[in-house]
């Protein structure tokens, strides 16, 4: 749980977040204390139906919006172990919706995060404020007193905040088209997922990826989404990009992953996965999995054969 000291750290940035989101420019930057995604941008349900995960038992992803935890304990998984360099992603996944989910009916959850995103980017309220309130009073201490803390602190500047400003835009709507989670696609669907939700655990430590190796234990399924993709905003050189993500998931791969364990990793800039695909330590490690309907977006796992060190 989050220290009170920590929390207030938090809360400060998180004011001074969101008053450069509207009054200078909208950060776009994955750092310390960054926008949140309010969904997955991935196709979840597809890859976790097309992954057998019956034979793992200690899981790791990042959490983002939190999305890829839920969708695993929606598996099966009782714990799930999350990181994130965005701190703000705790308090938005674990305080706010992962409480949302565990409190609401389908009918609410729909009717809270199917929120007006173009009221939300001129600031202005476009969503339930009372289903928002209520979440929010019956949250755990500190997330509780983050998010009053942050809505009285940008009121005094004269904002009328929500939890769902500083989220990265995804339509609830497109979400459940393309049936991207598994815990939205109907009423009883999601009712089997909150008992499995509050049944289980999840945990956060605020990391940079590039900390995985030294900080964090071994686990046999890890998801790392797409952050990976990123190499090639913190390097101009996209060759040093690729060196760099290859040398980061060589460590991860050695380190963090048990014997027979399986790295997910997802592009939606494929260049990074083609040159990734080539190189010749992974060539026969990986598999490609058969996605449909997301354009570039492409999936692949990296399976750990018994006693292979990558170099």
């Amino acid at each position: 749980m989050i220290r009170t000291e920590q929390r207030e750290i938090d809360l400060e940035n998180a004011i001074n977040l969101y008053v450069n989101k509207f009054e200078k420019s909208s950060p776009s930057n994955f750092d310390e204390y960054s926008p949140y995604y309010v969904f997955t941008n991935e196709p979840l349900q597809q890859l976790i139906d097309l992954v057998d995960l019956s034979t793992y038992k200690k899981c790791l992803s990042v959490l983002a919006g939190g999305d890829i935890a839920f969708s695993l304990i929606n598996k099966g998984f009782k714990q799930v172990d999350t990181f994130d360099i965005n701190r703000l992603t705790e308090y938005f996944a674990l305080g706010f919706k992962k409480r949302a989910i565990e409190l609401l009916s389908y009918e609410q959850f729909l009717e809270l995060f199917n929120y007006d995103f173009h009221a939300l980017f001129n600031n202005q309220l476009g969503t339930n404020q009372a289903l928002e309130n209520y979440v929010i009073s019956n949250m755990d201490k500190e997330y509780k007193n983050f998010w009053m803390g942050y809505k009285y602190g940008l009121k005094e500047k004269g904002y009328n905040p929500s939890v769902f400003h500083m989220g990265v835009n995804y339509i609830l709507k497109d979400i459940k088209y393309r049936k991207q989670l598994s815990y939205l696609n109907c009423a009883e669907d999601y009712k089997t997922f909150q008992k499995k939700l509050i049944n289980s655990t999840i945990n956060f430590k605020p990391l940079d990826i590039k900390d995985i190796p030294q900080k964090l234990n071994s686990y046999d399924f890890i998801h790392l989404s797409n952050i990976l993709d990123y190499s090639y905003l913190l390097y101009p050189d996209s060759r040093k990009a690729v060196n760099e993500g290859i040398k980061l998931l060589t460590e991860i791969y050695n380190k963090n992953l048990t014997s027979e364990g399986l790295i997910i990793i997802t592009a939606i800039l494929p260049r990074f996965i083609s040159s990734l695909v080539w190189n010749r330590n992974y060539a026969d490690l990986l598999k490609k999995y058969p996605i449909e309907n997301f354009y570039e977006i492409e999936t692949h796992g990296i399976k750990k054969k018994r006693n292979i060190v990558l170099k």
